[in-house]
């Protein structure tokens, strides 16, 4: 299956991190925020933009963080939705450090929208 396929190039990519298929019906219909919770992240792809929707908002209720990608002939789009408060750390380079013995790590943090608020929004360029 395509899920098969991705878990294992996700694993290949990472084999540090456990990578498993949620199993049920190919609609997609037995992913609910019962499904998702315990997950670090889920991704999806390939499926109707409501049912992306709909289970990045269980993702977003169960604080797993949700990624969308489709690809269609010559055009693709990927989303991502880490939560409305993600926190990462920005390194300092090691010869910054060197030079500069105050030179620290920087934690910062982040708000991500959920996908039915960023196809919703009146985008302009």
């Amino acid at each position: 299956t395509v899920a098969a396929a991705t878990a294992a190039t996700l694993r290949e990519m990472n084999p540090f991190g456990e990578i498993s298929i949620l199993v049920g019906p190919s609609d997609l219909s037995g992913i609910d925020v019962a499904a998702v919770t315990g997950c670090d992240a889920v991704l999806v792809a390939g499926c109707p933009l409501a049912v992306a929707e709909r289970i990045n908002d269980a993702c977003r209720e169960a604080g797993a963080a949700f990624f969308h990608g489709e690809c269609r002939a010559t055009s693709a789009n990927f989303f991502a939705d880490l939560g409305p408060d993600f926190r990462y750390t920005v390194e300092k380079r090691s010869a910054e450090k060197e030079a500069d013995a105050g030179a620290v790590d920087t934690a910062m943090s982040a708000s991500f929208v959920t996908l039915r608020e960023a196809t919703r929004c009146g985008w302009k360029s």
